[in-house]
This record gives C-alpha cells, sequence and structure tokens, in this order.
C-alpha cells in the first residue's frame, strides 16, 4: 500500500476514534428517553424479564394487628424459590420457612424442626396457603413484569436524576389477587384506595423499591392501614443454599 494511502486510512481511523468519544455525538447516539409512564413501565418489565436470580426482603404491616417480615431468594431460570416468614397475627406468632420448586413445597416444621411437604404434617396446613399467597404479593420483580403499560391507572409521580416513583392503580385482577393475600383473620374486610408503588432505577431500569398501600375497612366502620414495602437487591447474583436434610428430601432419599 502507497505511503499516501496508509497515511489517508490512520487519519480516518483517528476521526473515527474522535468521533465515538466526543461528548455531542455519545449524546445523539444514546437511546432515547422514556417520555412517560408507559414508556418506563415498558422499558422496566424488560429489564425485570431478564433477570435469573434476586433477592428480596418484605414487611407486610396492617395496622399494629399484622405483621409479617419476609427474606426471599428467588431463582427463576429454574423456577424456585426459599422464603424465611416471621409473623405476628392476632392470637399467633412464629417463624417459618418455605421451598418452592415448580409446583412443588417444602416446609420447614415449626413443630417437628424437619422439612416436611404440606400433607405430611396436618399442623403447617393452615400456613402453607396463606404464605405462598403472600409471595405473589410481594414479589418486587414479578409484579413489575406483570404489570400491563396500558393500563390506564398509571402515572409518573416524580423522577430524579437516579430513579423514577411510578404509581399504578391495580386492575379488578389484580385487586382480588391482592384481597385473596389477605391473612385469615382479616376474610371479609374490604381495601379501599389500593396503589401499587415502583421505584425505578434510571440505570438498570430494575426495581429498587416497591410498596402496596391501601385501607381495609371492617364493615363501613374502623379502617386500618395495609402496608408492603418490598427492598430487591443482588440481581443475578443471588444463590440458593439448599440444606443437606431439604436435598435429601427433594431427592427422595
Amino acid at each position: 500500500m502507497k505511503k499516501g494511502k496508509v497515511i489517508l486510512l490512520l487519519l480516518v481511523l483517528v476521526a473515527g476514534v474522535m468521533l465515538w468519544f466526543w461528548e455531542p455525538w455519545n449524546t445523539l447516539r444514546k437511546a432515547p428517553e422514556p417520555q412517560n409512564a408507559a414508556d418506563i413501565l415498558e422499558e422496566a418489565r424488560d429489564a425485570a424479564g431478564n433477570i435469573d436470580t434476586y433477592t428480596y426482603k418484605t414487611k407486610v404491616s396492617v395496622g399494629s394487628q399484622v405483621n409479617v417480615d419476609i427474606a426471599n431468594r428467588v431463582d427463576r431460570e429454574e423456577d424456585r424459590q426459599m422464603a424465611d416468614f416471621t409473623w405476628q397475627i392476632p392470637q399467633m406468632s412464629g417463624e417459618a420457612s418455605m421451598y418452592i420448586q415448580g409446583n412443588k413445597i417444602y416446609i420447614l416444621s415449626p413443630v417437628r424442626n424437619k422439612w416436611v411437604k404440606p400433607e405430611e404434617d396436618p399442623t403447617t396446613g393452615p400456613f402453607v396457603e396463606f404464605f405462598y399467597r403472600q409471595l405473589g404479593l410481594v414479589d418486587p420483580v414479578s409484579n413489575l413484569a406483570g404489570t400491563d403499560p396500558q393500563n390506564r391507572n398509571i402515572s409518573v409521580v416524580t423522577e430524579s436524576e437516579k430513579e423514577y416513583v411510578i404509581e399504578v392503580v391495580p386492575d379488578a385482577g389484580s385487586l382480588s389477587e391482592l384481597t385473596d393475600a389477605m391473612p385469615p383473620q382479616l376474610k371479609g374486610a374490604e381495601l379501599k384506595d389500593i396503589k401499587q408503588v415502583f421505584r425505578i432505577s434510571r440505570e438498570t431500569y430494575l426495581p429498587v423499591n416497591y410498596e402496596v398501600r391501601a385501607r381495609v375497612s371492617f364493615f363501613g366502620l374502623a379502617s386500618m392501614q395495609f402496608r408492603v414495602i418490598s427492598e430487591p437487591e443482588n440481581y443475578d447474583k443471588t444463590k440458593l443454599n439448599i440444606p443437606k436434610e431439604l436435598e435429601e428430601k427433594i431427592r427422595g432419599l
């Protein structure tokens, strides 16, 4: 290759590198910012759908009558999760652990202090259904992934340099799921003014906080605040450490 052509090629390469790092050019080649709540939720749903594992911690409260703490590790790739619960509800308190793989559930029995299937220990029956429903209510990633961006009742409450705050008024289907997740002692109570609030990172579009807010009304008289606060973390860095006893139970040993 002639010397002149070599010099010309080098000049073109240098110019290309300079354009790549030149700030105005960088600004032009960046993807456009979402313009409304539907755009933000669409981006966030896509981001949440690409996550394989994560951890979240949750507090559920209904006035001073019900308090449930949940620590959950989720492995979506293998369709399994392991959650630890502590609770204080009317006339009852305690703690338990639950492992779910597909449609199979295992409980660390509080009475027998060993891993069992629900049908193997009648004392765990009342807990299984309630706590299993709780996981559907409080999971920040699955709730975000399941929110319809075209829902008319979504809005951007605030936004900052770091995050968006999106408010969602649930549709009839979601409202039914929330009602079903209430503890047995509150069955028959009416949920009012329900809102889901997602704080979404502007950098990753993943949720950094998730809340459910509502009022619980009893026969139109007394009412209490119902609140869920979930904080997710460890995206794609979460590992489920299965106890040896549980692993043997799963394998049928």
